[in-house]
């Protein structure tokens, strides 16, 4: 048994669909980004096969960093640009089944280990959209989808006694998932829009209109983590 907790950073993103910064002379950039970074906290359970393998299943959350862009759009068709910003937040909850390669033990010697396995879960998305011009906000929540991915990392084991261990990993997840819906949470006139937006791979002619495509939200990420291992038994 064990628990991790590790601070991750975003890998290479990919271009959000719908996240669009637009300035005042027109301009549209895609927002490229990753909603993988932030603190993920773990904890843990495994079979020791034999000295050098095991297997291990983590259960994780990640409480993701804040983002944003910004747009600048004719909200009230006045002929004047007002600013739109809008800030979002991931979590994940993610299960990794993994095996665990270490090294032969050498008395008061680190231990290097690698870790290879699936990195399975889904996500949330908060996103919250605020206008120069008026009060209050508006908050939308993207989830559902479940995703499989990947998950290794290469590290270091300390022995401290007989049953305890503790480690230091650089790891590695990749892992993309795809909205099933869109809530709105709250809405600038403090009721929210009750209609709830359902994602779909492909629409029919005859979709109803809270039905839109889907499209990738990327949770990959690299981080470095330390935890305390617990070995139960002789």
């Amino acid at each position: 048994m064990g628990f991790k907790v590790g601070g991750h950073l975003p890998t290479a993103g990919m271009a959000l669909p719908g996240f669009v910064e637009l300035s005042e002379d027109s301009t549209q950039r895609a927002l490229v980004a990753t909603l993988g970074a932030g603190v993920d906290v773990n904890i843990l359970a495994g079979y020791q096969f034999s000295e050098n393998v095991m297997l291990n299943v983590d259960i994780g959350y990640l409480s993701g960093f804040k983002g944003g862009f910004y747009r600048y759009e004719d909200v009230v068709r006045s002929g004047t640009f007002n600013r739109i910003d809008i800030n979002f937040k991931g979590t994940f909850f993610s299960i990794s089944p993994n095996l665990v390669i270490k090294a032969n033990e050498k008395e008061g010697k680190m231990r290097p280990f690698a870790r290879m396995g699936l990195h399975m879960g889904s996500g949330v998305v908060k996103a919250t959209t605020t206008i120069d011009i008026f009060e209050g906000k508006r908050v939308d929540e993207y989830a559902g989808g479940w995703a499989v991915g990947w998950i290794g990392g290469m590290g270091l084991s300390k022995q401290i006694n007989d049953q305890l261990s503790a480690t230091l990993e650089l790891t590695v997840k990749t892992i993309t998932t795809r909205p099933k819906q869109r809530k709105n949470l709250e809405n600038f006139t403090g009721v929210p829009i009750e209609d709830t937006i359902s994602y779909k791979k492909e629409l029919q002619r005859d979709s109803p209109k809270t039905d839109q495509l889907t499209f990738p939200i990327p949770f990959s990420s690299i981080g470095l983590t330390a935890g305390i291992q617990y070995k139960l038994g002789k």
